[in-house]
């Protein structure tokens, strides 16, 4: 899997932590997690064509993504705010953004609504929030700022990849469409 870490303007590359060095950080209780990576549904192939943008300021967080959908998307990006975020939609093709609510600099509120706003060729882009605070409230903002879709955590991988098929059957064809009626 190809991987883009965002650089702030501000810091030189040897500031950048590389995320398989995280192996040993423990995990915190707002950390996404799955113990199991199996694949009951059979997703696996739907998603090898997808480019996958994740938004998120804990590097335990991204880790955790990392390992639930890395091996099974064409990329996966990272920034840690909006404004990072935003400097990597510029540079690269994304057809899904996994977007916290809670980051510092520029929140998943702002960005949503900076992505909505924008006349770029991302402005209609899949947007699935990850959030700690899932309740009906939450979900209904996101909706009506411009997200897709609302993923509570933690987070499985089942989570992420019912949301991909649902929101993103456009892009995957039949095979996504088999599934969603078989599952």
């Amino acid at each position: 899997v190809k991987t883009i870490e965002a650089v702030p303007a501000d810091s030189d590359e040897a500031d950048l932590l590389d995320l398989n060095q995280c192996a040993d950080m423990p995990q915190s209780d707002e950390a996404v997690l799955d113990e199991e990576l199996e694949d009951p549904l059979g997703y696996n192939h739907l998603f090898k064509r997808l480019n996958v943008l994740y938004m998120e300021d804990s590097l335990v967080n991204q880790k955790v993504v990392k390992r639930l959908i890395g091996d099974q998307v064409n990329s996966l990006h990272f920034a840690s705010n909006g404004q990072e975020g935003l400097n990597i939609l510029h540079i690269a093709p994304i057809d899904v953004i996994l977007m916290d609510i809670h980051m510092p600099v520029m929140n998943g509120i702002e960005t949503t609504m900076e992505i909505r706003r924008s006349k770029a060729a991302y402005a209609n882009v899949a947007i699935i929030s990850l959030t700690a605070d899932p309740d009906y409230q939450q979900k209904n903002m996101c909706k009506s700022i411009g997200m897709n879709d609302t993923i509570g955590k933690p987070v499985r991988r089942g989570d992420i990849f019912k949301a991909f098929e649902k929101n993103l059957g456009h892009l995957l064809g039949k095979d996504a469409q088999a599934a969603v009626l078989s599952a």
